[in-house]
């Protein structure tokens, strides 16, 4: 009489578990970035590096065209040859960034810290594909300088996925 099925049932029901995705997301975020950082170094690097020669101003240009043509024409005028003029010294180049270095220390930073969070979500027990999916791309971020790392870890992953499925395991 004081016992209410339905509240009883109710209670010994657990709440449902909410499915988070905050780190797992991150870090296939920072990983991604990291990968598209490791992939495109090469054409950064070439775009940003300067022109080895580096250019006159157009009014440098046209100043010493009228200083030669001033000089042949007072030497014609005397009947001697024009004595030659000295060339300004060239600029000072600026110093060389190591562009590849920065660009590759960055891509393998990002592609660490974004495996770093798919483990952290992976080991709080948020959604296993996300993190596995931030693990693995951060993982070949970190491995796209070394290319033939890169590929021993892809052939590794494939053949742990084949056995995986041969044993009948799944996630």
């Amino acid at each position: 009489m004081g016992l209410d099925i339905s509240s009883a049932a109710a209670e010994s029901v657990a709440p449902e578990r909410r499915t988070r995705y905050g780190l797992g997301l991150c870090g296939l975020a920072l990983a991604m970035v990291g990968l598209t950082l490791a992939v495109s170094r090469p054409v950064i690097t070439e775009l940003l590096k300067p022109s080895p020669v580096p250019r006159r101003k157009l009014s440098e240009t046209l100043a010493g065209a009228g200083a030669k043509f001033v000089d042949r024409m007072v030497a014609r005028a005397r009947g001697k040859a024009a004595a030659p003029r000295d060339e300004p010294p060239p600029r000072p180049q600026p110093p060389e960034r190591l562009w590849l270095l920065y660009l590759s220390i960055a891509a393998t930073s990002l592609g660490f810290v974004g495996s770093l969070s798919g483990t952290a979500g992976w080991i709080r027990r948020e959604d296993s594909r996300l993190a596995g999916s931030a693990i693995a791309v951060g993982a070949l971020a970190v491995a796209w300088i070394y290319i033939v790392a890169a590929l021993v870890i892809a052939l590794v992953i494939f053949f742990l996925i084949l056995l995986a499925s041969a044993l009948g395991w799944s996630p």
